[in-house]
């Protein structure tokens, strides 16, 4: 009689844990950098803000199906890092406005979040 278990699904392991847990932490700072980045745009003036805060919101939508993805599959993770691809995009795209420094300084730390949720997330899918 052999006692043979099945497989760790990918929550089980480490690297789900750890996604889960990132994920949690990605979605709140892009939450909010989006409030963040409308307030400011209210108080200042500066649309160019606003442009942060959208930026944000498809790092938020990233985050989330980031940490969806340990359990939903790869697909989901792809369709994660395109929304994370598309908010770097959008904060390249605005370096020429007037708060360059300030997209370099939240991009990073978001992206940087992201990264760290993107790559263990992929290491609970293999």
């Amino acid at each position: 009689m052999s006692t043979t278990s099945a497989p760790p699904s990918a929550l089980d392991t480490q690297a789900g844990r750890t996604a889960r847990r990132i994920g949690v932490v990605s979605a709140l700072v892009h939450a909010g950098i989006v409030a963040l980045g409308i307030f400011v745009a209210q108080q200042s003036g500066t649309p160019a803000y606003l442009l942060l805060s959208a930026a944000a919101f498809l790092g938020l939508g990233a985050a989330l199906l980031g940490r969806a993805s340990v359990t939903a599959g790869p697909g989901t993770w792809t369709t994660g890092v395109v929304l994370a691809g598309l908010s770097a995009g959008l904060l390249l795209g605005g370096l020429t406005s007037g708060i360059g420094l300030t997209l370099v300084s939240f991009g990073v730390s978001m992206l940087f979040v992201d990264y760290l949720l993107f790559s263990n997330a992929r290491r609970a899918l293999h």
